[in-house]
């Protein structure tokens, strides 16, 4: 072990923002450039990416040490930073800076003003306030004479002309990932305190009823908020209606169909070539909003006002002083990533105050992001998809039939988020509050509060049959034609019936269906054929059908780590609603404004620790089970649902098992009835033993293949009222003598590139032991173990089925720990490769 010294140039470290970039401090963690392993000399336990100062003290194994630095910096990632930084500080020298600029100033100006110092390049003009410009020129001599000229003038107006300001290289990773955190924290401390104040003011309600109202009172969009969406709206109208005579633009989602609130993000839906003539949106201005909303109707038989011209620039002159070709693309012949671009450019060259204009032609259904600087206002773009608004329009009905579904789906938006749930900031795995507002329609649907699609659609009449893209989406919106079959159900119990309802689904096998109300199995999810689209459903960890596009599951993005989640927390807020402290007004533990005690609604919102896995002493692995462990063969014998998760459940646990000894060399020998369930009461206590547990001696012996298979076969166990169909866990007393996740990476890909070893799977793991073993131990056989523990197997069938994996350190706890965080890693990626 060499202890070095590195030195990282500037603030930021390395350009490249990478391994061995924005080092402050010492860090432990990863491998630095390809090679070498850090380890910490303080107290800090960061990857090294993640830290910033300039100097850092750190050990570095091995004897090549230099070597790493070297690879690093052959690397293409930090050539091509460099090369980007010379080229950079290389255009700054042949730049000027050109201040007290108008409006009406343009490109062709400026050219004409400074070529006569020599060619130009380019120039880049300010859009906002066109008050600056940047003028590049081919050589550096042209742009010092240009800086040596005094007291210039350029059509009679008196410029500013000086060397353009030197500034420090840092490469747009390390800017993008400073921004994001920094707008992540920001964003939290606001939900926090805007949290404590709503807590503040729904413990001084006098129900729950009242706390659920004032809640949505409190949340929603503001009439000023909805303004200035439109308004938006009404200028990407104006400018684009300059280069498509039949476009039109509309807000859709949150902002209008009733459930969106102050933070929302703006939609908008474009059309390049809008028919007037086959439907008539009710949203698409804010006087025909306004008509619906006193109304409570989803149709509106008003004209919309046309669209006048804006009395300010003509549109297409670009705020840089360039002029845009009008009617360049035919919007029914150009592709529609041709589309997105061209857009795209309108946005960015001519609608002012719009900045960070991003085209995602990769996502399910393309978009363009921007950000309205005036109003702080994100804004997706999504081109003719009508969909979209049919589907504002029907939700915005479901928020106006009953007065319960508004204040109940803003209420459960507000839980997800604050318990790290829902609200994706772009892609990402948590739930969006699309999905959670169909989760509470299809619950208030099974309660026969709301109709359910299908009763809409057979509801339809001549004047109501609607196709949108081959789907059928003839719908009778009308909110005086549907009354509640039950009057009894108060919003405060149906709140409570929410969780109730959801925390006792098996998301792995069942699909959650809008479209006829209910709760189906994955098999039976009903999908009319549609010549348009040749795709099929999308099956995930959490499946909800959207009600009109019926291939497209709304959930496909959440994973096996949010469904987790979202289970936990659910269940969580049933006991919580479930509690004396929730429906009565006492003293509970409260953190809020003037010390009133937390009751009600407010409990809900509580900061929830992580789940008990984080936590000293106690260790555990869950595998869930998902659709994609279910063979044919399994799904074949077992056509009981309930004998299908006992079956699938028996099958990983073996397997993992099997991977435990064989390929791990974990000895694992079952420990007697009796010291397991004494083993598992110190389990759920959390309390570690230090006490080997003794083996009964019918156990000794090494089991053969066949018994080890056989032993987890268990008998059913029933409560007294037959609640439960959980499997008795079984304890296992288990030792390692060797630290097989030391350099195994390095080892499985040394074996893969030799091709020494044509093995693959569990037999090339199995060997990439063998050889970690032989090299550690020199070929001899390590008598003492490195670190022992007891290993409780859960199999719970009843409801989410999952097998659990509880471990407790009785020798050599630090090694253990070692140990449980390479299992967390390995053992899913078994389960997901391999099919046992």
């Amino acid at each position: 072990m060499k202890k070095i010294r590195i030195v990282f140039r500037g603030s930021q470290g390395c350009l490249c923002g990478g391994v061995c970039s924005r080092p402050t401090g010492t860090g432990t963690g990863t491998r630095i450039a390809r090679g070498g392993e850090l380890f910490g000399t303080g107290t800090g336990i960061k990857t090294i990416r993640n830290i910033i100062p300039a100097i850092m003290h750190c050990l570095l194994s091995g004897e090549n040490h230099g070597q790493c630095v070297t690879d690093h910096m052959k690397g293409k990632k930090h050539r091509r930073l460099v090369n980007l930084k010379i080229t950079r500080e290389e255009q700054t020298e042949r730049s000027i800076f050109v201040g007290n600029l108008r409006r009406t100033n343009s490109e062709l100006e400026l050219m004409g003003h400074f070529n006569k110092f020599g060619p130009i390049s380019r120039i880049i003009i300010d859009k906002e306030k066109s008050a600056y410009a940047i003028v590049e020129f081919v050589e550096k001599q042209s742009a010092a004479k240009a800086v040596e000229e005094e007291k210039q003038t350029m059509n009679g107006l008196h410029i500013v002309v000086r060397p353009r300001e030197v500034r420090e290289f840092v490469s747009s990773g390390i800017t993008q990932r400073n921004a994001a955190l920094e707008g992540k924290k920001k964003k939290e401390d606001n939900l926090r305190l805007e949290t404590q104040m709503l807590m503040a003011e729904l413990v001084q309600k006098k129900t729950i009823e009242e706390q659920l109202f004032a809640l949505s009172e409190n949340i929603s969009l503001s009439p000023s908020s909805l303004q200035i969406r439109y308004l938006i709206c009404h200028l990407l109208q104006e400018v684009f209606s300059e280069f498509f005579a039949n476009c039109r633009v509309f807000p859709y989602g949150s902002s209008v169909n009733g459930c969106g609130g102050n933070g929302s993000d703006l939609d908008i839906f474009l059309s390049l070539n809008w028919s007037e003539g086959t439907w008539m949106y009710p949203f698409a201005s804010l006087k025909q909003h306004d008509q619906v909303q006193e109304s409570s109707l989803a149709a509106s038989s008003s004209s919309r006002d046309a669209d006048g011209a804006s009395d300010g620039a003509n549109p297409t002159t670009a705020s840089d002083g360039s002029e845009m070709e009008e009617d360049t693309l035919d919007p029914d012949q150009a592709p529609e990533k041709e589309c997105l671009e061209f857009v795209a450019q309108i946005i960015q060259k001519c609608v002012p105050s719009c900045h960070k204009v991003q085209t995602i032609a990769s996502a399910r259904k393309p978009v363009i992001k921007f950000v309205h600087k005036d109003s702080g206002l994100h804004c997706d773009i999504i081109l003719n998809n009508r969909l979209v608004l049919r589907n504002t329009e029907l939700i915005h009905f479901y928020s106006t039939l009953d007065p319960v579904v508004r204040p109940l789906i803003l209420l459960i938006r507000r839980w997800a988020k604050l318990n790290h749930v829902a609200e994706n900031s772009g892609p990402g795995p948590r739930l969006t509050n699309y999905a959670l507002t169909w989760m509470v329609i299809l619950f208030l649907q099974t309660k026969g509060i709301i109709p359910t699609i299908e009763e809409l659609r057979e509801a339809a009449g001549c004047e109501e049959q609607l196709i949108i893209d081959g789907w059928d989406c003839s719908l009778r919106l009308d909110c005086t034609m549907y009354r509640r079959r039950r009057e009894d159900d108060k919003p405060g119990d149906l709140m409570q019936s929410f969780f109730e309802y959801y925390s006792n689904i098996d998301w792995a096998v069942n699909c959650l269906c809008p479209r006829v109300g209910k709760l189906l199995p994955i098999g039976d999810i009903p999908v009319v054929a549609n010549p348009s689209s040749d795709g099929q459903f999308k099956r995930g960890c959490l499946n909800i059908q959207d009600p009109l596009e019926l291939t497209h599951n709304t959930t496909s993005n959440v994973n096996e780590k949010t469904v987790k989640i979202l289970s936990q927390e659910i269940k969580k807020a049933a006991v919580t609603c479930k509690s004396s402290g929730f429906q009565n007004q006492v003293r509970n533990v409260v953190d809020v404004k003037e010390a009133r005690p937390l009751w009600g609604i407010p409990m809900l919102f509580g900061l929830h620790p992580r789940e008990q896995a984080g936590r000293p002493g106690n260790y555990r692995l869950e595998f869930p089970m998902k659709d994609v462990h279910l063979t044919e063969e399994l799904l074949r014998i077992h056509v009981d649902p309930e004998r299908l998760r006992e079956a699938w459940a028996e099958r990983i646990t073996c397997g993992l098992l099997e991977v435990l000894r064989d390929t791990l060399t974990v000895s694992c020998e079952k420990v007697r009835a009796d010291l397991a369930e004494e083993t598992s009461g110190r389990a759920d206590s959390e309390e570690t033993t230090e006490s080997k547990m003794e083996v009964d001696p019918e156990e000794q012996e090494p089991p053969t293949k066949r018994q080890r298979m056989q032993e987890n076969v268990n008998y059913r166990q029933n409560d007294v009222d037959g609640s439960t169909a959980d499997i008795k866990p079984v304890t296992y007393s288990c030792s390692l003598k060797h630290d097989i996740w030391v350099g195994r990476r390095k080892m499985r890909r040394t074996l893969q590139r030799s091709g020494s070893s044509s093995s693959s799977g569990l037999a090339l793991e199995k060997l990439v032991t063998e050889k970690l073993i032989e090299e550690t131990s020199n070929g001899q056989d390590r008598g003492e173990t490195l670190t022992e523990f007891h290993l409780e197997v859960t199999k719970e069938i009843k409801d989410n089925a999952f097998v659990r994996f509880a471990m407790i350190p009785s020798k050599g706890e630090a090694a253990f720990k070692l140990f449980y965080h390479f299992l967390e890693s390995f053992l899913p990626k078994i389960v997901e490769e391999y099919r046992f």
